[in-house]
């Protein structure tokens, strides 16, 4: 395995064993090294061509990407990932570690660290593989790679706000009671989910605990780390909810179609 292979894949906390990359010569901390490691290749979705392709290093490694030593265990290793058919590029930084000694012939490695500057060339997200709420969830993920843990969490907390205020419109459910004022937002959970159900039902008898967690960021009961640690649970459970979402519409536009809706739930 070549350290191309660890960086073509999302960070983790297991360490690789990969064949060396620095030569057993020792090198001061501070200097730079070309290094050949391998095609580099991650996802995006290019913006400039409105779809998903996967991004490459120069092939044949020319030239070579460039790596900075920080210590005997650290180095830091910059590179561009070109889209394959417009060319655009995404400048990528890696912060990889070691477990001992990098000098070697063979070494166990991780990424600590990953970063992209998309800026609007590309993005994460695979298109509008969420609809309207897609900007939230790139937000989210760009926040939890910058390991903000409690902006990810805020972010997701938008998106499920957003597409329960949307069902409860869809459903004719008014966002104001019966003096004017605005609901509670357990209440209109409740009555959304009484209606039309798009909980998930592994926690549907829990469905406000979901925004209470999202919410105990905003009250201070949240810390950088506890956000990080919890982001990918939270994270796939709004999901779910909008995945739920998007089947019934699209079982309720299919059974009209075929005539089978009589008296069918929106």
């Amino acid at each position: 395995m070549r350290l191309s292979d660890i960086l073509s894949n999302e960070p983790s906390e297991q360490f690789a064993q990969i064949e060396g990359f620095l030569g057993d010569k020792k090198i001061k901390s501070g200097t730079s090294k070309k290094i050949d490691v391998g095609v580099i290749t991650l996802s995006f979705f290019c913006k400039n061509c409105k779809d998903s392709f996967t991004f490459s290093s120069p092939q044949d490694n020319k030239p070579p990407l460039n790596c900075v030593v920080i210590s005997n265990q650290l180095v830091s290793i910059d590179c561009t990932l070109k889209c394959p058919r417009c060319g655009c590029v995404i400048p990528t930084w890696f912060l990889v570690e070691s477990k001992e000694d990098m000098f070697l012939h063979a070494v166990d490695c991780r990424i600590l660290k990953r970063r992209e500057n998309m800026g609007e060339i590309a993005m994460h997200q695979h298109g509008d593989a969420f609809g309207k709420y897609t900007p939230l969830f790139e937000k989210a993920n760009v926040a939890y790679r910058e390991d903000l843990g409690t902006g990810a969490i805020v972010y997701l907390r938008k998106a499920f706000e957003q597409v329960i205020c949307d069902v409860a419109d869809g459903a004719k459910i008014s966002r104001v009671d019966d003096k004017g004022a605005r609901k509670r937002f357990k209440d209109l959970l409740n009555e959304v989910e009484a209606k039309c159900k798009i909980i998930p039902h592994e926690f549907a008898k829990n469905k406000y605990k979901l925004f209470g967690e999202l919410s105990n960021v905003l009250h201070g009961d949240y810390d950088e780390e506890l956000g990080l640690k919890r982001y990918e649970n939270l994270r796939r459970l709004v999901v779910g909810v909008i995945e739920n979402v998007k089947n019934k519409r699209e079982l309720a536009g299919a059974a009209k179609a075929l005539g089978l809706n009589d008296g069918a739930r929106q």
